[in-house]
């Protein structure tokens, strides 16, 4: 479909530009309201799992209420999906404004629930410019709900996709669980099906499964948490070593633990920066650490790939950094979005 052949109320959304700059104007009032909003749709009669640590943490919370704003309507469903995929658009100038319109889209899609969209964004996921989509895309499906459950699973379940997209569904399935609260113990089924396939996991992605588990607070599944720990499958720059699992899990305290235990892993950042690895092969030219000392070698405060300082050292600290409720920042969408450029 042309980016011409969109007809109002979808062809508004090709003016609101940056999704970044839209969701920045959101105010604390318009986020409440579209929380609640969206917590409202679920029975109130279930709980719901942490829900006040969790409020902060609904991404949504700063999206704007589109289908209010618009007029959208389940009657719109199919130019939204249309709209999400459209080459046209994800091609377009990185500086126009219609580029973030397949953005928008997917949001309208999760807004409005639309069943019908699940495995059309399904399909999305594995893009080269992905780093909107394996922010959002989970976000879309878990507002979607149920419908979405047996595609995630799948796709979780599949070797054969890329690692940070099986990932992605890894947080789908949390984020499920916890704005729908009467599929929790489904999707929580969900997750430790794929942890008990731990041995053929890569460590990360076992890593992310132990994490979203930990984060909803499953105690049930510890023992099999602990099997994964046990034979060394799990990354646990993710979430902790076992012993902080289990501390986090409140199966256990600190004083379990002897300080080496509680300490024994030296967190190590993945991806070192270009000025580390220079520090470190000028390290190994120098005749000595005291020789290289005297040099006084010191690396900015501020890097230009945007690493934090206890990046720019090799390290940091324990708990989940992307992909769930634990994550404070959004560093996957801090970069502007570019024009996509697919394979053929």
């Amino acid at each position: 479909m042309s980016r011409l052949d969109y007809k109002p109320p979808v062809s508004d959304l090709l003016t609101y530009g940056s999704c970044r700059e839209v969701d920045r104007q959101a105010t604390s009032e318009q986020s409440e309201r579209i929380v609640n909003k969206i917590l409202a749709a679920g029975p109130e009669e279930v709980g719901r799992v942490n829900l006040a640590h969790f409020r902060q943490r609904i991404e949504p919370a700063t999206w704007p209420d589109y289908p209010e704003e618009l007029g959208l309507t389940q009657a719109h469903v199919p130019e939204l999906i249309g709209m999400a995929a459209d080459d046209d658009l994800n091609w377009a100038d990185g500086e126009s404004t219609e580029i973030w319109a397949p953005i928008h889209a997917w949001r309208c899609l999760g807004l409005l629930r639309a069943d019908e969209a699940v495995d059309p964004l399904i399909g999305l996921l594995g893009d080269e410019d992905a780093d909107w989509l394996l922010e959002e895309i989970p976000w879309v499906l878990a507002l979607i709900g149920e419908k979405a459950i047996a595609p995630i699973t799948l796709y979780l379940a599949n070797r054969g996709k890329p690692e940070e997209c099986r990932i992605a569904m890894v947080s789908t399935l949390e984020y499920i669980a916890v704005l729908h609260p009467e599929l929790k113990e489904s999707c929580i089924g969900k997750i430790a099906s794929q942890l008990a396939d731990y041995a053929h996991n890569p460590e990360s992605l076992n890593g992310f499964l132990v994490c979203s588990l930990v984060q909803l607070k499953v105690t049930s599944k510890a023992s099999l948490m602990g099997r994964a720990y046990g034979a060394e499958r799990v990354d646990d720059t993710i979430c902790g070593n076992w012993p902080q699992v289990q501390i986090d899990l409140g199966i256990a305290t600190a004083d379990d633990f002897t300080p080496e235990e509680l300490d024994s892993y030296d967190f190590r950042w993945v991806h070192e920066s270009e000025l580390a690895k220079e520090k470190k092969a000028f390290s190994a030219l120098a005749p000595s650490a005291l020789a290289l000392s005297a040099l006084s070698l010191e690396l900015p405060a501020e890097l230009p790939d945007g690493l934090s300082a206890q990046q720019r050292e090799g390290t940091m600290p324990s708990g989940k950094t992307v992909h769930g409720f634990g994550e404070t920042s959004n560093s996957a969408k801090g970069n502007k979005k570019k024009a996509k450029k697919k394979k053929r």
